[in-house]
């Protein structure tokens, strides 16, 4: 469901007890009040929040309470009504459910975190609590794309080529194929993986964009919770 508000993702995952979203641009609230506004209307429990601090690390920890958390990018449950969350500006968040198992994760995925392993670190904590990636539903929601995402030369070495577009010598990396790619290998079912497909960078009205505002952009929130 879209809301001008924020983007409900729940219906991707197509088990009522998932919740999932992401604030607009145009989302009425700021931090601290912005995660457990978005909890309530997505139906969870205020005082459940997980908040890790990001630091584009490829770090995954497993979470059973609420509170902080420090240097974190990527967060993963089994306790139901446990709201995680994160922050992100372009980098793609990735929310995961284990219909199965009864397992989530959300994962702050730049391209730091993306080549130096945070996919494989989420599932390897997923598999930890007992999921099996052939169980998972994972979609990836707003984030830059590949239209916009353009590295410099000193850092194309850090992707493979099959993920590099070379336009009018400027460079473009996939991100999401990236990212798709690595799930992929780790034996998540590729019908399983949806991108919902929108630029952050491009849809200016409703999206904050690092890479379009510089240091005045504002930070969407996500969560993801399980009733």
């Amino acid at each position: 469901m879209d809301n001008p508000g924020f983007f409900d993702c729940s219906s991707f995952f197509e088990d009522e007890n998932v919740r999932a979203g992401i604030t607009k641009r145009h989302f009425p609230y700021i931090s601290p009040d912005d995660r457990p506004e978005l909890a309530r209307l997505l139906g969870l429990p205020t005082e459940r929040v997980v908040i890790p601090r990001q630091t584009h690390t490829n770090r995954v920890e497993i979470v059973r309470i609420p509170g902080r958390l420090p240097s974190v990018d990527g967060i993963v449950t089994n306790r139901e009504r446990l709201v995680l969350s994160i922050q992100v500006a372009d980098c793609v968040p990735v929310f995961i459910h284990d219909s199965t198992n009864r397992i989530i994760g959300l994962i702050h995925a730049g391209w730091r975190g993306v080549v130096d392993g945070i996919i494989r670190n989420s599932v390897r904590s997923m598999e930890e609590l007992g999921g099996d990636p052939a169980d998972w539903r994972i979609v990836l929601g707003p984030s830059i794309q590949k239209c916009c995402f353009q590295i410099g030369r000193e850092i194309v070495d850090r992707f493979e080529a099959q993920f590099v577009r070379r336009k009018e010598g400027e460079i473009f990396v996939d991100l999401q194929q990236l990212i798709i790619r690595q799930f992929v290998v780790a034996g998540v079912r590729e019908t399983g993986i949806i991108s919902t497909g929108q630029c952050t960078k491009c849809l200016a009205q409703d999206y904050h964009s690092y890479r379009r505002d510089g240091k005045q952009a504002g930070r969407m929130v996500a969560v993801l919770g399980l009733l």
